[in-house]
């Protein structure tokens, strides 16, 4: 777990894992280094110390320090607002209980299971008729379950889901992308069905959107945004006629699309006025809402997604969510398909959190570009001497430019 201590009380073989700014301003190679870096130098030290005030630690990976600093100092750490929805104050990481490639069948049952329960809800709604909550609650508890026992699953499997034909993502992978930070948060299991729930049903509003605006191929204009804008109290009036929803609930949905610096919607909230899984969300549906293509454009990869995040840390999201959900997330996810030096074409199947730069990747064409029969797998965080060039990753890539069936590869 991290912690926080000044730079006067930084020393060589001390693991750091955050500045006081974004890595982006710091003199160190390479600049997008969220993983981190262990202190090996008097060189090192003497730059830290001039460019920040204080920097995290992470004594797991490096030298204990003798003196820290309060969570307060500085800037205030979202942490601190889990801890009040949480029964432990424990939000470090934790081990997966369940291998990918055995939680994935599973996880593909519940994601199923969700998706069919999604779209009774929405001919119940249509047709005025009352939520049956036994399915919801066993569908939300089925999500939960499985991004306990493994998040990137279910991430990895509604990411291949890709956009409905208007454009719009499937409303579990932003409950998928949610659950996991809630997981790494530790939050309490009713407080994890109350996020799951709000991501699920935060955007059905736009089912009493004008169909014209919702359809529309090309770019919206600034009164077009203006009446989409209108689908947050719609989502809220839809399911108060159908659902008695928990406060909680009602809470994350009307306040997803606000933002910390007041330019968000439908009411301007700012700053400490927008509840933390409601910050939660808006993260996970700006990321996935990034990331997947739309009728005038093509979605960014992870990579360009989560620079853009973090780079607007403290202005739209709450900096400590900010770089939680990039934790969680990872830089490059599981499941997606990247670009070596050797040019080789991997797909990653394990991440590390104290080095997001160097997950473990399943090999799947190779330097002619010829698909490989009987892919190695690799872990670039600990490449041996002897086993040839150091591989590194140097771009994310689409897998159909390899023409890659993306469902046999994991699973």
């Amino acid at each position: 777990m991290r912690r926080k201590i000044s730079t006067n009380d930084l020393e060589i073989n001390m693991y750091v894992t955050d500045l006081d700014r974004p890595w982006n301003q710091a003199p160190f190679e390479p600049p997008f280094e969220f993983q981190g870096f262990k202190v090996s130098s008097d060189d090192e030290l003497t730059r830290v110390r001039k460019l920040c005030e204080y920097v995290y630690i992470d004594p797991k990976f490096g030298k204990e320090a003798k003196n820290y600093l309060p969570d307060s100092y500085g800037l205030k750490d979202i942490t601190q607002v889990f801890v009040s929805l949480s029964s432990s104050a424990n939000t470090g990481a934790f081990s997966d209980e369940t291998p990918l490639e055995q939680e994935i069948p599973m996880a593909r049952k519940v994601l199923e299971s969700a998706n069919d329960m999604y779209n009774q809800v929405v001919i119940d709604i249509q047709q005025g008729n009352r939520i049956s909550e036994g399915d919801l609650e066993q569908s939300v508890s089925g999500l939960v379950s499985s991004i306990n026992r493994n998040p990137s699953a279910l991430t990895w499997l509604t990411g291949q889901q890709g956009n409905d034909s208007h454009g719009y993502v499937s409303p579990v992978s932003i409950t998928a992308l949610a659950l996991t930070v809630g997981r790494a948060m530790r939050l309490p299991m009713d407080v994890m069905e109350s996020l799951a729930t709000a991501t699920l049903f935060q955007d059905i509003g736009m089912l009493r959107m004008p169909a014209e605006i919702v359809n529309k191929k090309g770019p919206l204009t600034r009164e077009e945004k203006d009446i989409l804008k209108g689908h947050v109290d719609a989502s809220v009036k839809m399911l108060d006629q159908a659902v008695d929803f928990p406060s909680t609930v009602i809470q994350i949905i009307q306040q997803h699309h606000e933002r910390r610096d007041g330019s968000g919607y439908p009411r301007g909230a700012a700053g400490d006025d927008i509840s933390a899984l409601a910050a939660i969300s808006g993260v996970s549906d700006s990321y996935q809402s990034a990331t997947m293509d739309r009728p005038h454009r093509k979605g960014k990869t992870s990579f360009q997604a989560l620079t853009e995040l973090y780079g607007d840390r403290g202005n739209n999201f709450e900096k400590g969510v900010v770089e939680q959900f990039i934790q969680c997330i990872g830089i490059f996810p599981v499941g997606s398909f990247v670009e070596l030096n050797t040019k080789e074409v991997a797909v990653v199947v394990n991440r590390h959190p104290e080095k997001q730069l160097k997950p473990t990747v399943r090999l799947v064409v190779d330097a002619d570009g010829e698909r490989i029969t009987d892919p190695t797998v690799i872990d670039l965080a600990n490449q041996g001497v002897g086993d040839g060039a150091t591989r590194l990753i140097i771009r994310v890539t689409d897998p159909s430019e390899q023409n890659l069936d993306v469902t046999g590869i994991l699973a």
